[in-house]
């Protein structure tokens, strides 16, 4: 079974994962000229819903310049603009390496993929 799910604003955020898909009908229904059966469906799902202040762990995919991006569970980009006063710590930060990194803002690119800002809170230590 696949299950189809785009970005709800009523419930904030992205869903991750789900389970205990059950269906409500016996039939599916066409609308217009999609190429896909609707079925009313409940599900439990977990939802990914970053909030601007919250920490969350990145893993560095790259670094150039005066940035760094990373990426959050392995699917949501963040990127890093380093101050003056964090420059010097970027000859420190490896690719793959995990940091730490608090949300400054986080927003809906044009392709409806969900993109975060970020800055630098402490790096993990292996």
């Amino acid at each position: 079974m696949i299950l189809c799910v785009q970005l709800n604003c009523s419930i904030s955020g992205v869903p991750v994962a789900y389970r205990s898909v059950q269906l409500l009908q016996n039939n599916g229904y066409l609308m217009d000229d999609q190429p896909y059966i609707h079925v009313d469906v409940t599900v439990e799902y977990i939802v990914f819903c970053p909030r601007e202040g919250c920490t969350v762990r990145a893993v560095v995919n790259q670094k150039n310049g005066d940035h760094i991006s990373g990426l959050v569970l392995g699917l949501f980009n963040i990127a890093v603009t380093l101050n003056a006063k964090h420059s010097s710590m970027l000859s420190q930060i490896e690719n793959g390496q995990e940091l730490f990194l608090k949300v400054t803002n986080v927003y809906v690119c044009n392709n409806g993929i969900l993109s975060m800002r970020g800055r630098l809170r402490h790096r993990r230590v292996h």
